[in-house]
């Protein structure tokens, strides 16, 4: 994980060895499973994903539409509920785990 993580933020922006070792520290690797939520509608997200393998869903409920999909993140991207994770309120959002695998014809 390190390995991409490091790329990725090297390509974004400079610097020191020592402020990306910093970065590099504030990460830990978590396996999950299949259909299983990082994050639950009610808890302030108190943490940013990066994603190494698979795919993240962040959906929402409503009475209108059901359930709806606002975004899925797959390998090498980042996922938080934004909102909850800046202003430290109750998510309005889940964060489920989807393992999807693509195969291409």
């Amino acid at each position: 994980m390190k390995t991409e993580l490091s790329r990725l933020i090297q390509g974004k922006t400079a610097l020191t060895e020592e402020e990306l070792a910093f970065i590099l520290k504030c990460f830990k690797w978590v396996k999950v499973n299949k259909h299983e939520h990082l994050l639950e509608q009610g808890e302030v997200a108190d943490q940013l994903f990066f994603i190494q393998k698979g795919c993240l869903r962040l959906y929402y409920n409503t009475e209108e539409f059901g359930i709806v999909t606002g975004f899925m993140a797959f390998e090498y991207t980042f996922l938080t509920s934004l909102v909850s994770f800046i202003a430290r309120e109750p998510s309005t959002e889940f964060i489920e785990e989807l393992s999807i695998r693509l195969k291409s014809a």
